[in-house]
């Protein structure tokens, strides 16, 4: 019998046909892999990146919306990153908890238990509802689906502070230089330079407003560039014709996924996962 992962209900059991116990076993489904690689990401197709867990259908940055984005077939993972005062890398966007956990505290100030005791809103995040979720550490993800899926890696308002020690994040990736992608503003030439430097896939993003200016100097410092999914369609030929892959951003549903694709995007940054992304067939044989 071939092993394969079943669902309970409230957790993932890793199970074999003959071993299933139906009694202890509501629902069973294939949990879907994500992309192999970078390079397997980039050569298959349109891709999709779940936007910090799918920050338009779940609790943004919570390992329950991660696990549903899986689910639902998202191959690659954005996480942003804040850093706790002992140290702890944690899925977080703001320079504060105000806009999510109603907590108006730059968590840079507090300890890692502190920040696991505030909860991320779900009448705040996501949908609007549905439960708390907590916080989830960095290292929680990277357990969960470093060996499964890519990962887009943002050290966000720390990066040159901690960037050190956000290498040694990134490092600690299975097989890290396959499997993850440095994100930053496009801005952020020395990330990325940085990363290409290391061996890393980057990826820097631009706004429309931002071409005229930017594109030329700052284009080379990233492997994949992107463009909001709502830029023209002359500014979409633009960043098209440097020839690298091009990725849209951010898009809160499947119209706006179509969008970007309809504009030459390789692959889409999606926030609304839950219908943005094509489901995958999460159908399980035994056999």
């Amino acid at each position: 019998m071939s092993a394969l992962t079943a669902w309970t209900g409230t957790e993932e059991l890793s199970v074999s046909g003959e071993l299933l116990d139906i009694g202890a076993v509501s629902r069973v489904e294939r949990i879907p892999s994500g992309y192999a690689s970078v390079s397997a990401m980039l050569a298959g197709g349109p891709f999709y990146v779940a936007h910090r867990g799918g920050s338009k259908s779940y609790p943004e940055h919570s390992l329950y919306a991660y696990t549903e984005s899986v689910r639902r077939g998202a191959g690659a993972l954005e996480l942003s990153l804040a850093h706790t005062v002992d140290g702890k890398w944690f899925g977080q966007h703001d320079q504060t908890l105000a806009r999510t956990a109603v907590v108006d505290v730059n968590p840079q100030t507090l300890t890692w238990d502190e920040v696991r005791r505030i909860p991320i809103r779900g009448a705040l995040t996501g949908t609007g509802s549905g439960p708390d979720r907590p916080h989830m550490l960095a290292e929680e993800l990277i357990a969960a689906y470093g060996e499964t899926h890519v990962l887009f890696l943002d050290p966000k308002y720390v990066q040159q502070s901690h960037r050190a020690e956000f290498w040694d994040l990134v490092e600690s990736v299975p097989d890290a230089r396959s499997r993850v992608v440095v994100k930053y503003h496009q801005s952020n030439v020395s990330l990325g330079r940085d990363a290409r430097s290391r061996g890393f896939t980057s990826w820097g993003y631009f706004y429309e407003g931002e071409l005229d200016a930017d594109l030329a100097t700052n284009a080379d410092a990233w492997s994949i560039l992107g463009l909001e999914y709502s830029a023209s369609e002359s500014a979409w030929a633009r960043v098209k014709a440097l020839g690298k892959p091009v990725m849209g951003h951010i898009a809160p549903n499947l119209a706006a996924v179509e969008t970007a694709l309809s504009k030459g995007a390789d692959g889409v940054m999606v926030a609304g996962v839950a219908d943005g992304v094509p489901a995958a067939d999460t159908t399980a044989h035994l056999s």
